[in-house]
């Protein structure tokens, strides 16, 4: 027995340590970072770091094989925007961050040149009136604002070039309906302010479907899914149908479609519902403490693909794992169950979500929901919440890292046949595996280079590392 449990530790502690470190940065002395940055370039797979704190940015630049070709030292960002929302590479060497204040009113253009190396910061007046701050993000290439006027359905999107210029996009549709909780028509603002009669903190979430998400992500009732070829906008305040905007970025024309979602008989209260986007198909699921829904459609038809179905008292026939309750608080301790019924109860008492992300040719998805009143971002460091829009990898991970949920995972393939087996661990459970054995990281965060996910860490000997994994 003793022998077996060396054999394991020591099994452990080989997989731990075989990570790839990338990228050892040893800082100046007297310089202590607050928060950490990357920006890769698509075409030449060069990237830059930026670490910086309440005085200073230490800006370094690195070529494909991770060896630093540039650095400087730049005055921090400005007091007036000091929360980053964005960034892209515009030229050879040249960066550009997009700041913000905390009430996303006031912008700011902060460039790094590394041939020169020097930074300029220059201001952004949009000239937002009655507007709501929604989202940002790359395309292309090209950095978006995206906002919607008070309580209309016209979404504003801004798209900068190179110099700090932009144009202002927008789609108006009014003339669509959009049916609220209640059956009524409402604007698009109301439906995501209010998607329940209540109002949420966040109006849109964005989802990097490429990466494994939380179920408090997906639980949310507005989300914007963006792919290369289109923008999708998704909205659950009804609880009987999706209703999705597919939007043409090159034009910003649009279609308008309804998804039923899966149907339950004699339910008229009580039913929770919600669904997914990936690679052209729509996942929807719906439950009360009765039964459980989960359907599969294509995303251009609307035709029903695959029908999975949990009923109580019964066992569930497409899970690989047993029914986790996970938490990451004092109140909240790991422990698995197999009783369904409990996992009806909790799916009618919750919002839920599902999530899904690709592993090799199969197809990893979660069911599950997660407890009112116990919201994972108040738990997320600070850096993670506060630059959420600018490192959606890092946001979807420290999500992921501290939820309080109860779900199962299910393996499908390409198809959606569900399939048996083990469910095979993610980059995300490798880095969390990595982080607590070696125990709590200064300026940890969990971003990608060049496709690749990797975690970065300040180390005891004032060197900042990028691990790949």
């Amino acid at each position: 027995m003793k022998y077996h449990i060396l054999l394991l530790g020591l099994m452990f502690q080989t997989a731990l340590f075989a990570q790839e470190t990338i990228v050892e940065k040893e800082l100046p002395e007297k310089f202590s970072p607050k928060n950490a940055y990357q920006i890769t370039n698509r075409n030449s797979n060069e990237f830059a770091l930026f670490l910086d704190n309440e005085y200073d940015i230490v800006a370094s630049l690195f070529d494909e094989a991770h060896n630093e070709i540039s650095d400087f030292t730049a005055a921090t960002f400005p007091s007036d925007y000091p929360i980053p929302i964005g960034a892209v590479q515009t030229g050879a060497q040249q960066f550009q961050f997009f700041l913000s204040n905390r009430s996303k009113k006031k912008f700011g253009l902060f460039t790094f040149d590394f041939g020169q190396k020097s930074a300029q910061v220059q201001d952004i007046d949009l000239g937002m009136k009655k507007e709501t701050f929604l989202q940002t993000f790359n395309h292309n290439g090209k950095f978006h604002i995206l906002t919607i006027p008070n309580n209309s359905s016209i979404f504003n999107f801004y798209v900068f070039n190179a110099d700090g210029t932009f144009t202002k996009n927008s789609v108006d549709l009014s003339s669509k309906r959009f049916r609220y909780w209640n059956n009524d028509n409402k604007d698009l603002y109301t439906l995501m302010k209010k998607p329940f009669g209540k109002e949420v903190p966040k109006l849109l979430e964005k989802i990097d479907a490429t990466t494994p998400n939380s179920l408090e992500i997906s639980a949310v009732a507005s989300k914007l899914f963006l792919e290369e070829d289109f923008f999708y906008f998704t909205f659950e305040s009804n609880r009987n149908i999706t209703q999705v905007i597919k939007l043409d970025p090159t034009d910003f024309s649009y279609t308008v479609t309804t998804y039923n979602k899966p149907f339950l008989a004699n339910v008229v209260n009580g039913k929770k519902t919600n669904s997914f986007l990936y690679n052209g198909n729509y996942l929807g699921v719906s439950s009360t403490n009765q039964m459980l829904k989960f359907e599969i459609k294509d995303l251009e038809t609307r035709a029903v693909k695959k029908t999975y179905v949990i009923e109580k008292d019964k066992p569930i026939n497409f899970k690989n794992t047993p029914i986790r309750i996970e938490g990451k608080n004092i109140i909240s301790k790991s422990r698995s169950i197999e009783n369904s019924n409990r996992f009806l109860r909790d799916m009618a008492n919750n919002e839920l979500g599902v999530t899904i992300y690709k592993d090799g040719e199969t197809n990893v998805v979660s069911i599950g929901t997660f407890a009112k009143g116990k919201m994972a971002i108040p738990l997320v460091p600070v850096a993670a919440v506060q630059f959420g829009f600018l490192n959606v990898t890092g946001y979807a991970y420290f999500n992921v890292s501290v939820s309080e949920s109860t779900y199962f995972k299910s393996l499908f393939n390409t198809s959606f046949d569900h399939l048996d087996g083990e469910i095979p661990v993610n980059s995300f459970e490798s880095i969390k595996e990595y982080t607590e054995e070696l125990g709590k990281l200064k300026l940890e965060s969990v971003f990608r280079i060049n496709g690749d996910i990797v975690l970065g860490y300040l180390g005891d000997d004032h060197t900042y590392r990028i691990i790949k994994f």
